[in-house]
């Protein structure tokens, strides 16, 4: 649909808009998905700078508790 790219399969704009919108309502299922869609990108920022792996999980789960509390700042 027009929540996806055509070519490539990745959520558009619009995709990302609505699942902020939702988890900004506390909406558990929204935060997952923008996780589950996001994650891999940030994983590999992270991962070029830092080598230790304990550390890029640690990086990687303060990212996300700091930007899922922070979502009105979006």
């Amino acid at each position: 649909g027009a929540n996806f790219c055509r070519k490539c399969g990745s959520p558009t704009l619009k995709k990302i808009s609505s699942l902020v919108e939702n988890a900004r309502e506390n909406d558990q299922e929204a935060l997952a998905e923008i996780y589950e869609i996001s994650s891999p990108a940030v994983y590999r920022a992270i991962r070029i700078m830092i080598k230790d792996e304990d550390t890029v999980y640690d990086i990687l789960q303060d990212t996300y508790v700091k930007a899922f509390t922070r979502l009105d700042q979006l």
